[in-house]
């Protein structure tokens, strides 16, 4: 159970920290649209992380190695996509008008909604 838990928190602070840290970037370059193309490769690093825990406990079963291929070509295939439509364009129009009106509330209410 403690295990389960500890993996549980594990995968809570990669996905928080890649969140984070491309919130701090979406930020500086005014382009919210960011967090779309990382969106599946957080889904590979914590699939990533999972699977060194239990190669670590020589754990790892054939399935278990047949989702984390399946999880990084889903990852990689969302994250080049996306990367290619969005090349070269400016912040999507939703978010743009996101931005526009939270805005409107202040700073502080705008990286709220931006964050979250």
């Amino acid at each position: 159970m403690e295990q389960t838990i500890a993996l549980y928190i594990t995968s809570l602070i990669i996905t928080l920290g890649i969140t984070t840290l491309l919130f701090f970037v979406a930020q500086f370059k005014k382009n919210n649209g960011i967090i779309d193309i990382a969106y599946g490769l957080t889904f590979i690093a914590v699939a990533l992380e999972l699977a060194s825990k239990k190669i670590e406990t020589h754990t790892l079963a054939p399935a278990s190695i047949v989702i984390l291929f399946l999880i990084s070509v889903w990852g990689l295939r969302l994250a080049y996509r996306i990367f290619m439509k969005n090349r070269g364009k400016g912040e999507d129009f939703r978010y743009l008008t996101w931005r526009k009106s939270w805005l409107r509330h202040g700073a502080r209410y705008y990286l709220a909604r931006a964050y979250l």
